[in-house]
């Protein structure tokens, strides 16, 4: 397990502009604290690795294991949905940023995530509540940079709502 994360850390500190190292980090400390099992870590591990090689198919096959194991912890729920969307399959992914919010309500990732899979399938409604949830959550971190981002797309399907038939 030492080696495994030492090899790890080394790897997520050589390209830390890497997004998803975070949420690497983050499961880490949940190992550390004996909060997931070592068999959660290994599927969740092994599908940010497929996921980083683009190989989303099975990036979900092993997210989904990490959910048999676990289905309490967000985060293998929250990158199946981003692998759907990377898969332009966005119906697919809602179930699973919904799943990642309902266990994490502050995910504000997931609600995000959620947000754009609406707006990809047209629904404005969800689209736009999602976009508010994640929005009151990065205003609250001060993160006005992603406020302004998200600030486009509600003013976008404003925009839709007002010239659709």
């Amino acid at each position: 397990y030492e080696e495994a994360r030492a090899d790890l850390e080394g790897g997520i500190s050589r390209q830390p502009v890497y997004f998803q190292r975070d949420y690497c980090l983050r499961v880490l400390d949940d190992l550390d604290r004996g909060t997931v099992s070592a068999e959660y870590g290994r599927y969740f591990f092994q599908g940010m690795i497929e996921h980083r090689n683009e190989n989303y198919s099975k990036a979900i096959e092993d997210f989904k294991k990490a959910v048999e194991v676990n289905n309490q912890v967000p985060h293998a729920q929250f990158f199946i949905g981003v692998a759907y969307v990377s898969l332009d399959q966005p119906e697919q992914a809602a179930p699973y940023f919904e799943e990642a919010v309902l266990h994490k309500p502050d995910f504000v990732e997931a609600y995000w995530g959620l947000a754009g899979a609406y707006e990809i399938l047209g629904e404005a409604g969800p689209a736009r509540k999602n976009y508010e949830k994640a929005r009151a959550i990065f205003a609250e971190q001060k993160n006005a940079q992603v406020v302004a981002i998200i600030d486009e797309h509600l003013s976008q399907l404003s925009q839709d709502e007002t010239t659709a038939p």
